[in-house]
């Protein structure tokens, strides 16, 4: 014999279900603003720090960056080698051609002569004068 063990959940569950959750939505109020009093700007002093103008600013130190390196050695009358300026920057010979020929050229307009000397490639900056 089977008992009844199959009966139906009472109806309380079935009304829980149909139940939809909304969303809580807090709402935010801005808080009060202070205005300052127009009195405690007119008494505030001059705090403003004067330099005498005898002495003399120094000027920042300059570094030179890798474009600078780049062009002092391209300033040679002999010109300088891939591998010379990729000692001096450090940087791999497709990214110096690729400076050389991008900045140096197109950006700078400089009139960069190349030549091969003993087997290598030498770069160097020739100074156009004037015909």
């Amino acid at each position: 014999m089977r008992t009844a063990t199959n009966k139906k959940v009472s109806a309380n569950t079935n009304k829980s279900t149909s139940k939809s959750i909304k969303p809580t939505v807090k709402k935010i109020t801005p808080s009060k603003v202070v205005k300052p009093n127009p009195k405690s700007e007119i008494e505030k002093p001059n705090t403003q720090v004067k330099t005498p103008s005898s002495t003399p600013i120094p000027s920042p130190i300059k570094i030179p960056n890798k474009q600078s390196q780049l062009i002092a050695l391209l300033k040679d009358p002999k010109g300088a080698d891939i591998k010379m300026l990729m000692q001096a920057t450090g940087w791999q010979a497709h990214s110096i051609r690729g400076v050389i020929s991008g900045v140096l050229k197109k950006k700078l307009g400089m009139n960069i002569v190349s030549s091969k000397v003993d087997g290598t490639q030498h770069y160097r900056i020739e100074h156009l004068t004037a015909a």
